[in-house]
């Protein structure tokens, strides 16, 4: 697995762009039907997220663009995409196998390492999946309540012709694989894409909150949102744990590794804790801007924010040891790839070494 969170981008920009992509089904199907355009300048537009396919750096982003560098970010090529609408995140299970999501509640999938991409569902299916789901489960419990209001707004989002974004997703192997998106949008695949089931009813979300970022920490999904959303998902059983969140507001995203989680959020708000017994910790970093991408590498914990700040230091150490590096445009993602810091943005990727301050064994692979 390449991609167990270790790198993650933030909800702070797509959520910029949120409500941009709430869109007409008719106005909007040009870009679910047209391909990216190939551009030389893609790799200077705006980024949403960064995985790693083998050694290979995959970035996501506005206009449908995917981009691949086979040399720790220092050249980017574009793969071929079907749609041109906006992609919020990517990640790979292998060298071959990933998925992408984004605006229209598109999913596209790749199986050559990120080259060429194929789509495999988009918003206008959703709501006939939907409306087909619930009507079955109402069928079987006719005075079940979250069902009926579940197919109530199904209907409501056909009429209107509303396509959400989806804004992340977990796959745990060429098979199974979860998106989560905006008005607690949670779908499930057990055949690597083919087909999806939806689990909003388990999401104990009578709000609608949107699910702004999912994790895995071994077989189990961290799931987090607006207003302190936090569940915990049981990928055997798919049964859901509404777990208190370290605080009320809205968490943008959470990074996993091994046991470790940190959640982050609003006004520079990040919380970690090493295992699911621990004590969530609050860590400063000094700055009250929204935290937006936060990676973890060992030891080493880098954090980027909404004001170009990235912050690096060693787990435990305080506020005064952490290394401090910036770049003129907002983060919204960090990938560590050998000795080179890759940074995704508004204004698309860059590459940045090490700084010295970090020693050599602090930089070691995130596969």
């Amino acid at each position: 697995m390449y991609k167990a969170k270790l790198v993650r981008r933030v909800m702070f920009v797509p959520v910029l762009l949120l409500f941009a992509g709430f869109s007409q089904a008719e106005t909007r199907t040009d870009v679910l039907d047209t391909p990216a355009l190939r551009s030389s300048l893609a790799v200077n537009s705006g980024i949403f997220d960064i995985t790693q396919a083998g050694k290979r750096a995959i970035a996501v982003g506005v206009h449908g663009h995917i981009l691949h560098s086979d040399d720790q970010g220092q050249s980017w090529q574009q793969g071929e995409v079907p749609v041109s609408t906006d992609l919020t995140a990517v990640q790979f299970v292998d060298d071959n196998f990933g998925w992408a999501v984004g605006h229209d509640s598109v999913i596209l999938a790749s199986q050559d390492g990120g080259k060429h991409w194929t789509k495999q569902f988009d918003g206008r299916q959703l709501s006939a999946l939907l409306k087909q789901y619930y009507s079955q489960l109402l069928q079987q419990d006719p005075n079940n309540a979250d069902y009926q209001q579940l197919l109530d707004d199904a209907e409501r989002n056909a009429q209107n012709g509303t396509l959400g974004p989806l804004l992340d997703l977990h796959f745990f192997n060429r098979q199974l694989g979860y998106v989560v998106g905006a008005f607690n949008l949670i779908l499930m695949t057990q055949d690597g894409g083919a087909t999806w089931v939806p689990l909003m009813d388990k999401m104990a979300n009578p709000s609608n909150y949107h699910l702004n970022a999912i994790a895995a920490v071994g077989e189990e999904l961290y799931i987090v949102g607006e207003q302190g959303l936090l569940r915990k998902l049981h990928s055997h059983t798919n049964q859901v744990e509404s777990l208190t969140p370290p605080y009320s507001s809205s968490f943008f995203g959470i990074t996993a590794q091994d046991a470790q989680i940190c959640l982050y959020g609003l006004r520079g708000h990040l919380f970690c804790r090493r295992d699911e017994n621990a004590q969530w910790q609050s860590l400063d970093t000094g700055s009250n801007a929204s935290i937006t991408s936060v990676a973890i590498n060992g030891t080493l914990i880098l954090v980027g924010n909404q004001t170009g700040k990235i912050f690096i230091r060693e787990q435990g150490q305080p506020e005064a040891a952490q290394t401090e590096l910036a770049i003129q445009a907002p983060i919204t993602a960090l990938q560590l790839t050998g000795s080179q810091l890759i940074v995704a943005g508004l204004k698309g990727l860059q590459t940045l070494p090490l700084p010295a301050a970090v020693s050599p064994s602090e930089k070691s692979s995130m596969q």
